[in-house]
């Protein structure tokens, strides 16, 4: 009963079957042991957030935070549950904070990124998402958050295929091929909108 371990896995197992109370009951027997541990306050965090409880998520991962205040997965959790609460002018600060922890971390680059979008800040939207492009170049979120920042700058041709090329990775293929269509409606001379859509039909 003491085995701390144990009692996280079997939070995560009640979690997956979206059995929130009992999973949280799991952690709740986990602090018992170990009342400061930040890991067992983090994953109540989660477990809270996954059961939309999110100022109780809040206040959980403080409390993880509060015991360890650079830890990377709780800067991470915290700004997901602000973002989740639509506080997304902070989830920007966790986000970042998070980034100052671990500089490479692309899921937090690609989030930090549609939190720019969400606070009406669509040039630092695209210079996430295009700081993530450098690596990684077959991501379908990242495709569509720059074609979002795109249409945000008023460039709608090249943000309809930058949207269109998402769902080309995603093999959602009338989907790209109506953001491709009407690329070309935007601005018949945009040659990327046509090249793309030849690369289209030839998938098709």
């Amino acid at each position: 009963p003491k085995h701390i371990r144990t009692w996280i896995k079997a939070a995560q197992l009640m979690a997956s079957l979206e059995r929130f109370d009992k999973a949280d009951g799991c952690i709740q027997e986990a602090l018992a042991v170990s009342p400061t541990d930040p890991e067992l306050w983090r994953e109540r965090a989660i477990i809270a957030r996954n059961a939309q409880k999110l100022e109780d998520a809040l206040q959980f991962i403080q409390n993880a935070l509060d015991q360890k205040t650079t830890d990377f997965d709780s800067l991470r959790e915290k700004a997901n549950i602000l973002a989740a609460l639509k506080r997304f002018p902070q989830a920007v600060d966790a986000y970042k904070a998070a980034l100052r922890q671990k500089s490479d971390d692309t899921g937090v680059k690609i989030l930090l990124g549609f939190a720019y979008l969400a606070v009406d800040k669509p040039k630092d939207a695209l210079d996430a998402f295009e700081a993530v492009m450098k690596e990684h170049k077959n991501i379908a979120r990242v495709w569509l958050g720059r074609g979002q920042a795109f249409l945000a700058l008023g460039e709608e041709a090249r943000g309809l295929v930058n949207c269109g090329t998402a769902a080309m990775i995603e093999q959602d293929f009338p989907r790209a091929l109506e953001c491709f269509d009407n690329a070309i409606q935007a601005n018949p001379k945009f040659p990327e909108a046509w090249s793309n859509k030849g690369v289209l039909l030839e998938k098709m």
